[in-house]
């Protein structure tokens, strides 16, 4: 029978207790490994998502901007200048410029006939539907309104607008030079944005008095740069 040696002096096994508190340490440097690992993950989501919801915010605005810009555009607005007798059906009513803090509406020719089609009413709203807002864009006289940001994206919490108005002599006539801030908010994914932008139509309106206003500087319009 061959018997087992005895094991040298000075050369003794792993204690259970040093098995232990490598165990321990090794959790905690994993522990501390996933920490940094998950606050990675949370920021890069954060992240996409503050891209994703100013992407949106972005196209939304300049939907806006592009439309707002044409308000009033008319090929007989020029023969009004002059206080000469003059028809244009694109400043003689209600739809054809009306501004609230929420909506603003406005017409102009599009196809350059001269005459108002019921597809050249133009307009853009905020509404709410189970707290989830979006804007509206409107697209018809009758008026017809569609969505023009999608409910199952951000949330557009805030949509306010306010004028600029300033006044120049046009013949017997004056002209009234409007500009248009826009505010949007929006929040998705617990992130919000909020973006502000100034806008000078192109057309300016042919009036028989003309009263200067200045942009309002009352909430939200106060969390735009000056």
């Amino acid at each position: 029978m061959q018997l087992l040696k005895s094991m040298p002096c000075g050369q003794r096994g792993e204690t259970l207790m040093g098995l232990l508190v490598g165990l321990v340490v090794g959790l905690i440097v994993l522990g501390g490994a996933s920490l940094v690992y998950l606050g990675a993950a949370r920021a890069n989501a954060t992240t996409l998502q503050i891209s994703r919801t100013n992407q949106e915010l972005k196209a939304i605005m300049d939907v806006i901007i592009r439309d707002i810009r044409r308000a009033g555009r008319s090929p007989e607005a020029i023969h009004c200048i002059g206080g000469v007798s003059c028809t244009n059906s694109f400043a003689d009513g209600g739809e054809d410029w009306t501004l609230t803090t929420s909506q603003i509406d406005f017409t102009y020719d599009r196809n350059g006939n001269g005459s108002q089609d019921s597809n050249e009413c133009y307009g853009f709203r905020r509404v709410e539907e189970s707290a989830i807002g979006r804007i509206e864009m409107k697209t018809s006289c009758t008026p017809t309104w569609q969505a023009l940001s999608a409910p199952n994206s951000a949330h557009i919490s805030s949509f306010a607008l306010t004028d600029e108005i300033r006044c120049e002599a046009a013949g017997s006539r004056q002209l009234a030079i409007r500009k248009i801030r826009i505010y949007l908010e929006a929040e998705s994914g617990g992130v919000m944005r909020r973006m502000c932008q100034n806008i000078r139509l192109k057309n300016d309106a042919i009036v028989d008095s003309c009263a200067e206003t200045n942009f309002s500087n009352s909430a939200p319009f106060n969390n735009c740069p000056a």
